[in-house]
């Protein structure tokens, strides 16, 4: 019975890999990481500290592909 439970736990499913994209689209999921990752850092991989990392700053500064525009283009005239 101890070897078939060992067995199941074996063949369980991998957690899934927390991606920029899966965190951008769930901030609260991103809020908890990232309380984890400042608070108990032994209990989060490096990648998924890093990982976080990215999505915030996305999440702040954009993905980068909108033209810098000084003055946000108005006129002073």
């Amino acid at each position: 019975m101890v070897l078939f439970l060992g067995g199941l736990a074996g063949c369980s499913q991998p957690a899934p890999e927390v991606t920029v994209d899966y965190l951008l689209a769930h901030p609260e999921e991103l809020k908890a990481l990232q309380q984890k990752c400042r608070l108990a850092r032994d209990t989060v991989s490096a990648q998924t500290c890093v990982t976080v990392s990215e999505a915030q700053h996305r999440r702040f500064w954009g993905n980068g592909k909108t033209r810098y525009t000084p003055g946000g283009g108005v006129s002073h005239e």
